[in-house]
């Protein structure tokens, strides 16, 4: 396992065994039929794929003990990862082929690996089957295990008063600890986070707790790693990536994307009944900006400290005081050469100059897709945004140099 500057790949190689990882797997890629690519197959019909290598694994619940199994004949793949909500991904399969058989519903994982580096770890969820007269086709999704911590809920009122990942930490303990809830996640290691006390009322999701707890002013970024390891970057993930992803260049086509609903820069920041006082947050250029005032009301019944609710205060007006405007970027085929090139978190140098766009500016990676061909061919689309107000300095340095390189053009 390796770690770069906040990041967290897992870069065991494809002879080895680990977690439900891909076995047998070190002989050239191969495909057969239009199928996934399984370097066990190898008769008349099989080609070799060109492109990096993916392989997908069911394999049993953590807590379950059974032999992982690698889907051959997957189609319509796809991996969706996020940076603040959970990850996904979902493939098509014959539903009359013995690998449909061998998933059950909340009950098998589905394990993504590329290029040596298993990039997803998710429970199956939801289902569905076409079935016609020459087909059966079996659609299928899966949900990574911060998104299973969104089924967990905290079944007390409880207060802690911890380090801020020790406390996420805590939350997930205690639902592991109950019984038939051992996801089998463990803890990367402390990470100095800034004191917290927090009250959390029973009945609200875990995960939905845990990321309350990061949503603060002096807040981190958190999730459950492919490698079921509760992991913490402090003050924020990523790196600053050495991409440019310049419209025209590596970038293939934009969708840019203002949502004005986002936009407030008045806030008034309500908790607890009979608890904190109400704050008041307003920006700072609030008279001088040609938008002028524009209000938002926040309540958060479950903040009981006044603490928390000042910082939640400062954390939404960091966020929502300037016009933001999302980007998804569709990237030329071959332009990412994977998660040590460009991954959510990381700061990128992104260059629109079309029409009404000269944008030149660090953008942070919210979202990543990739879609998987049946060729192994890959579609890569990134969302971006500006970077977090409360989070930047680290990130921006690096990028400021591409930037002053570019505006020499």
């Amino acid at each position: 396992m390796a770690t770069v500057d906040g990041g967290f790949y897992n870069t065991v190689t494809f002879g080895q065994t680990v977690d439900g990882g891909p076995p047998d797997a070190t002989d050239p890629v191969t495909v057969v039929d239009g199928g996934f690519p399984d370097s066990r197959d190898g008769g008349s019909a099989a080609r070799t794929l060109a492109g990096p290598r993916w392989q997908a694994v069911i394999v049993a619940a953590p807590s379950a003990d059974a032999a992982p199994t690698v889907l051959t004949h997957a189609r319509s793949r796809s991996l969706t990862v996020r940076l603040r909500e959970p990850s996904v991904a979902s493939f098509v399969v014959d539903g009359r082929s013995e690998q449909a058989a061998g998933i059950v519903e909340l009950a098998t994982d589905l394990v993504l690996w590329r290029d040596g580096q298993m990039l997803f770890r998710g429970r199956v969820g939801a289902t569905s089957d076409d079935v016609g007269p020459s087909a059966h086709e079996m659609q299928v999704h899966a949900v990574d295990y911060r998104g299973l911590l969104g089924r967990r809920i905290v079944y007390d009122d409880v207060t802690y008063t911890a380090a801020a990942e020790q406390i996420g930490w805590q939350l997930i303990t205690a639902t592991q600890q109950r019984p038939g809830g051992d996801l089998g996640i463990s803890r990367y290691g402390p990470t100095t986070t800034p004191i917290r006390t927090r009250t959390f009322e029973g009945g609200k999701p875990v995960g939905e707790a845990v990321q309350q707890l990061s949503e603060l002013e002096d807040g981190f970024d958190w999730d459950i790693t492919p490698e079921l390891v509760y992991r913490v970057w402090y003050p924020s993930r990523g790196v600053s990536s050495a991409a440019v992803l310049e419209y025209g260049g590596s970038v293939a086509a934009v969708q840019r994307q203002l949502d004005t609903a986002d936009f407030a820069n008045a806030h008034r920041v309500s908790g607890a009944d009979g608890g904190p006082s109400p704050v008041v947050r307003e920006a700072a250029d609030i008279g001088s900006v040609p938008q002028g005032r524009f209000d938002l009301q926040s309540g958060f019944t479950d903040i009981s400290e006044q603490a928390t609710l000042n910082a939640r205060a400062n954390y939404l007006l960091a966020q929502h005081s300037t016009p933001r405007a999302a980007y998804t970027v569709t990237l030329r085929p071959g332009a990412w050469g994977g998660p040590q090139d460009l991954w959510v978190g990381d700061v990128a140098l992104l260059v629109i100059r079309t029409g009404r766009l000269d944008v030149v500016e660090a953008q942070r990676v919210y979202e990543l897709t990739v879609a998987i061909g049946d060729d192994g061919d890959e579609t890569v689309t990134a969302t971006l945004g500006r970077t977090d107000p409360l989070a930047a300095g680290r990130h921006e340095r690096a990028v400021e140099r591409r930037l002053r390189e570019l505006e020499r053009r």
